[in-house]
């Protein structure tokens, strides 16, 4: 099978499981996870590896407000949803809105980035969850009353010509109300 077909199956089911049975469902004891689960592999330790250093990066190039350095964990044809649904396709559109991000509310913002778990859908793409947790945005928006903005990114990532590099990514934020 081929690795955009498996990685098509694995969000489709994904996604099917979201809309029929509801997002936490689809973590927990359902068909669609069982489905999942059989076209996901452990992931290898260069896919644990590739993981944590875009974590790492990601937190690094936000605090350091360095935009071409955020856009090279990115494909040139990568999409980003981020928390408002806004969908962003190519680097240079992803670079720019965090760009204009760090040049208002998140300018003085202080972001960490842990890996919460990693599956491997074949030898080069797997899926990162990715927790963060950001501080100084001003003024912080609705749903964070200690300040602090959590989000939950999962990132679809393919290893092309030995690197590894996103291909697609879902930004979504956790309401602290």
């Amino acid at each position: 099978m081929g690795t955009r077909l498996r990685l098509l199956q694995c969000l489709g089911l994904l996604v099917a499981g979201a809309l029929t049975t509801g997002a936490a469902s689809v973590y927990h004891n359902s068909s669609n996870e069982q489905r999942v689960a059989q076209l996901a592999r452990a992931p290898s330790r260069e896919q644990l590896l590739a993981a944590s250093q875009l974590a790492q990066a990601f937190a690094s190039t936000w605090n350091g407000r360095d935009g071409t350095g955020y856009g090279e964990a990115y494909w040139p044809e990568a999409e980003l949803v981020d928390p408002s649904g806004q969908v962003w396709n190519g680097r240079n559109a992803i670079i720019q809105t965090h760009l204009d991000l760090w040049a208002g509310p998140a300018k003085a913002t202080h972001m960490t980035a842990q890996v919460r778990r990693v599956r491997a859908l074949s030898a080069s793409l797997f899926v990162v969850d990715i927790d963060t947790a950001a501080t100084g945005f001003s003024p912080p928006p609705p749903g964070a009353p200690d300040g602090i903005v959590r989000t939950r990114l999962k990132h679809v990532v393919e290893k092309r010509m030995g690197q590894w590099k996103i291909f697609t990514s879902q930004n979504t934020f956790i309401s602290q109300r």
